[in-house]
């Protein structure tokens, strides 16, 4: 019996002894920092990315505070992408749209604006103060608000818009543009301006976005 007592009151200090650590917090803290640092990483990336978001939609209002036309964004390697906007440049004298290449920083803001990469070059896009429009939604919209243009341009264009489906259209633009290159060419420069002097303020230069 007194070897039962005292078996037991053995077994009672060790229990306690064990368990002490934990309550002072010998053990604990190894699990308590690592949750407060993934804590703390979490929301630091989240602050980062919305950081990240903020300067971006704080740099393309920048391109709109002084001049609130849209903005075309083309491939600037690419021939046929500078061919159409050659022809948009002459049939819009007026100078209602400015332009850029999506290689540029401008066109990289006005994409990442728009929840797409820097980087995707798969879209011809129109860029206005406060949407952006891609593929043949975009090229319908510029092409329904050319002054001058093609005889019934206009009307081919809004016709086109309301009564072909839009997967069908931007399929058959998925089609051109994968193929853009092979059809036309491309050139080794980008291009970032034009050489005629009446039309170089069409285009947006990367300063703009310091201004």
């Amino acid at each position: 019996m007194r070897h039962t007592f005292r078996m037991a009151a053995l077994l009672l200090v060790a229990v306690r002894g064990f368990q002490a650590p934990l309550r002072t917090g010998a053990f604990a803290p190894a699990l308590g920092p690592a949750r407060r640092l993934g804590g703390s990483r979490f929301m630091s990336t989240a602050s980062t990315q919305d950081l990240e978001k903020t300067s971006t939609l704080a740099k393309a209002a920048k391109l709109f505070q002084k001049d609130s036309r849209s903005i075309i964004l083309f491939d600037g390697v690419c021939n046929m992408c500078n061919g159409w906007v050659n022809v948009v440049l002459d049939w819009d004298p007026q100078g209602k749209f400015r332009f850029a290449s999506l290689q540029s920083e401008v066109g990289k803001t006005l994409l990442q604006r728009s929840g797409r990469a820097p980087d995707d070059l798969s879209s011809f896009v129109l860029a206005e103060k406060d949407q952006s429009y891609f593929k043949s939604d975009a090229a319908l919209r510029v092409a329904s608000n050319l002054p001058r243009g093609l005889p019934g341009l206009t009307v081919a264009a809004a016709a086109a818009s309301a009564l072909v489906p839009g997967f069908v259209r931007d399929g058959a633009y998925d089609i051109v543009a994968a193929n853009r290159y092979r059809f036309m060419g491309k050139r080794d420069v980008c291009r970032v301006g034009d050489d005629r002097a009446r039309f170089e303020d069409r285009f947006v230069p990367d300063s703009a976005l310091l201004e």
